[in-house]
């Protein structure tokens, strides 16, 4: 049973974003779990790589769907966007420097801001993606 369950209405109909979605809850998953069950430093280090590397590449993509649309909030969601890069670059900055356990709070933050945002803004996303599309 998956720690972290999908909740369809987080779809947004588009089958790229839809996928990705659920594979960074996969990788949010596999992080939590590094760090829950104490696993060795390469471990975590390998989820918390994983987890900063898949947000990089879902927000281009999802960034690049805003562009080809002509989503009008672009700047809005990109800047929402960037502040979660920031914070995991810094979140894998910190423990590469000391190899610290991650703590309880930051992986709550992470859930927290993953399932806030696909409520909210890749919802307004999703219905412009959907309006144009028609």
């Amino acid at each position: 049973m998956s720690i972290f369950e999908w909740n369809p209405a987080w779809e947004t109909g588009n089958p790229l974003i839809d996928r990705q979605h659920i594979q960074l809850f996969q990788q949010l998953e596999r992080l939590y779990i590094a760090v829950a069950e104490g696993k060795e430093v390469g471990e975590t280090e390998k989820a918390l790589m994983l987890l900063g590397e898949y947000v990089e590449t879902h927000f281009r993509d999802e960034e690049s769907l805003m562009w080809q649309s002509g989503y009008g909030d672009i700047v809005h969601h990109k800047e929402i966007h960037d502040d979660l890069r920031k914070q995991v670059n810094g979140l894998i900055a910190a423990f590469l420097n000391d190899l610290q356990p991650i703590p309880a709070a930051v992986m709550d933050f992470l859930v927290t801001w993953l399932k806030n945002h696909l409520a909210g803004e890749d919802q307004i996303l999703a219905k412009h993606l959907r309006k144009c599309s028609k």
